[in-house]
C-alpha cells in the first residue's frame, strides 16, 4: 500500500459505511410502501366536437382528472371518479415517491459496490 493510501481509504470506509445506514432507512421504507398506484395523475382538457362550440376557439373543456398508466407495454388513460381524485392522487405520488427511493437505494448500493472494489484494489499486493 502506497504512503497516504491508509487516510484516503480510510475516508472511503467512513464514506461506505454512511451509506450503508442510508440504505438501511431506505430499505426500511421500501418494505412497507403502503398503497400505491403506478401511473401519473392529471387534468385533461378536450374538445367536444360539437360545432360552435367555445372549443372550437381554443377554450377547452375540463381539466378533467385522469391517470394514465403503461400496462402490458400499452399506455392508456382512464378517468378518474369525482369520488376518488383525492385517492388516486395521494397513491400516484406514493408511487412516485416509492421510485425515487428505490434509485436512490440502487445508487447508494452501486456506490459501495465502487468503494469496496477501490479498498480491495489498494490493498492487493504483487508477489515480488
Amino acid at each position: 500500500m502506497k504512503r497516504g493510501d491508509e487516510k484516503r481509504l480510510s475516508q472511503r470506509r467512513a464514506e461506505a459505511f454512511a451509506l450503508l445506514r442510508e440504505c438501511e432507512g431506505l430499505l426500511e421504507e421500501l418494505v412497507r410502501p403502503g398503497p400505491m398506484m403506478p401511473g401519473c395523475f392529471y387534468g385533461m382538457y378536450k374538445k367536444c366536437g360539437r360545432a360552435g362550440c367555445r372549443c372550437e376557439r381554443g377554450e377547452l373543456h375540463g381539466p378533467y382528472p385522469v391517470i394514465a398508466a403503461t400496462r402490458g407495454g400499452r399506455r392508456s388513460t382512464r378517468s378518474v371518479p369525482a369520488d376518488r381524485v383525492r385517492e388516486v392522487q395521494a397513491r400516484t405520488e406514493a408511487w412516485r415517491g416509492f421510485q425515487r427511493k428505490r434509485r436512490r437505494l440502487d445508487g447508494a448500493m452501486r456506490r459501495i459496490a465502487e468503494i469496496v472494489k477501490e479498498i480491495r484494489d489498494a490493498s492487493v499486493e504483487e508477489f515480488p
